[in-house]
């Protein structure tokens, strides 16, 4: 999962968010803009193809040839992502995001489906989780696919292809290193902590992240499209009238999530996990923050500072590993000091 959302970070450069920016300040409408967008997914994905088929070739994917299906579903999950992206970024250069959210719903819905045929049925497999999971994406992406059918306006926008790789190239490094900052303590700790201890943290941290996921992704689909179309006075008041509720929001979800989780956990994983219940409470001191950076980083991009975002991303990074290099993570209490 990581990797598929690295590969599609770096394919798209941030193209699309920046692109979205751009056309936001210019008071830009989408569709005149559809035929950008979709000329540089496609180029993005016929590059990513040429480097897979390379790696097939020369590669450990020609010399695994179980790795051979597992290219193709990567290649599938990358299309998916990218025109997703697009579309996505397309509705909100027109602010429609009551149809985003729907569009939203429908996925998860065909995906859960699709698993409880797969359990239903015995079938259940890493490769066929992986085309339920791709499944699942094609009703909205086709249904995309149809409303922009006619919309195309050619041609090409170059002004704002090239103004928009030039954006999106300083806002993509940062991106890249919120990422890796955002999910460093799985990646670490899944080679230090034993199998047992890890799957405790892993319930613990989808308990303790799981709304503040959903009001940090709220945040960044809305917020920052109405700060890049607005001038610097209304944004710069906006920007605090919306950290004020970020952090009301953040301490409203994180109250009931730090009285219920050693219930919860319990009740749901079994008794064996309800050293995950303090767990959770513990990361609770890091995810609180989720909204409100949000908020900053949405603002930061919307005045397009790029700088920031990196300053502020590779300070969680080096905080993180300094507190790996003077513990050690042997306990779980050393892991929570350093997010915190």
């Amino acid at each position: 999962s990581i990797w598929s959302q690295f590969a599609i970070s770096i394919m798209h450069l941030s193209f699309f968010e920046a692109a979205m920016i751009k056309a936001r300040k210019g008071k830009l409408e989408a569709i005149p803009l559809s035929s950008t967008f979709f000329a540089f997914a496609t180029s993005a994905l016929i590059l990513l193809s040429i480097a897979l088929n390379i790696g097939n070739q020369y590669l450990v994917f020609g010399i695994i040839s179980d790795l051979e299906s597992g290219v193709l579903l990567f290649f599938f999950l990358c299309l998916i992502g990218t025109f997703t992206n697009a579309f996505s970024s397309l509705e909100r250069i027109d602010l429609s995001f009551s149809r985003i959210n729907r569009e939203r719903v429908v996925s998860p819905i065909f995906f859960a489906i699709a698993l409880s045929l797969l359990w239903y049925s015995d079938f259940i497999s890493l490769n066929a989780v992986l085309i339920a999971f791709i499944g699942s994406k094609l009703p909205v992406l086709l249904m995309r696919f149809w409303r922009y059918r006619n919309m195309v306006k050619w041609p090409v926008n170059l002004e704002l292809g090239v103004s928009s790789l030039w954006l999106g190239s300083k806002l993509h490094i940062s991106a890249i290193i919120a990422m890796v900052s955002s999910q460093i303590d799985r990646m670490v700790i899944s080679s230090l902590w034993p199998p047992a201890e890890l799957a405790f943290y892993l319930v613990a941290f989808s308990v303790a992240g799981a709304a503040m996921s959903v009001a940090t992704q709220a945040i960044q689909i809305v917020l920052l499209p109405h700060l890049a179309g607005a001038s610097t006075a209304r944004s710069l008041e906006s920007i605090a009238r919306s950290i004020r509720v970020g952090i009301f929001v953040s301490v409203l979800l994180a109250a009931p999530i730090y009285f219920l989780a050693p219930i919860l956990i319990p009740w749901v994983y079994g008794d064996d996990f309800a050293v995950a219940g303090s767990m959770a409470q513990g990361l609770l001191a890091s995810t609180v923050f989720g909204p409100p950076l949000a908020i900053v980083i949405a603002a930061n991009k919307s005045f397009e500072n790029a700088l920031a975002g990196i300053q502020m991303g590779s300070a969680s990074l080096i905080a993180f590993l300094i507190g790996w290099w003077a513990t050690g993570f042997e306990s779980i209490s050393e892991l929570l000091i350093t997010l915190a």
